[in-house]
């Protein structure tokens, strides 16, 4: 199988998990700059697991379980003791997702004229992407039964209110 998108990274392992690929990965360099005073950095201090969602891979969906670095800063002068390695070709800073499926969404939001950030379902569902229940505005849930509970709340909320006590007047 071939994943050009993760070219920078070592990948140790690639499980099928029911429906979807999980693949275990971790940086390919040798070495990553501090990110205060950019010093190149071997020294290993830790390390910590990052989970992406990328693009389906032969209609599939496919999570990245990442294994970053935490590097010591090897500058004394340096105010930055530790810092984690950044892959920048494969997701930004505090990202849960690809940049390639961040660009994915954009290019399909463009297309389809919407300015939420929220995939329409039939769009992810064909794409084999995760769906996530969407909020009904029109008092129908997702069964297709109408939403009387909610509807005998906003009565509720609606109708004048007896006081509590009586004032004795």
């Amino acid at each position: 199988m071939l994943f050009p998108g993760l070219s920078s990274l070592f990948i140790e392992e690639i499980v099928a998990a029911g429906p979807a690929l999980r693949i275990t990965a971790r940086s390919a360099a040798i070495s990553a700059p501090c990110p205060r005073c950019g010093t190149e950095s071997r020294r290993v201090h830790a390390w910590h697991a990052r989970r992406l969602t990328d693009l389906p891979v032969g209609g599939r969906p496919a999570a990245i379980d990442l294994r970053i670095r935490r590097l010591r800063c090897t500058d004394v002068k340096c105010p930055q003791r530790t810092f984690r390695e950044q892959i920048p070709a494969l997701a930004g800073r505090y990202s849960r997702r690809t940049l390639r499926l961040a660009a994915h969404d954009r290019a399909r939001r463009d297309r389809s004229g919407r300015t939420s950030r929220r995939r329409p379902a039939g769009h992810a569902r064909r794409d084999g992407l995760p769906v996530e229940p969407a909020a009904r505005t029109d008092g129908a849930t997702t069964t297709g039964r109408p939403d009387t509970a909610g509807a005998q709340r906003r009565r509720r909320r609606a109708a004048p209110r007896a006081p509590l006590h009586d004032d004795g007047d």
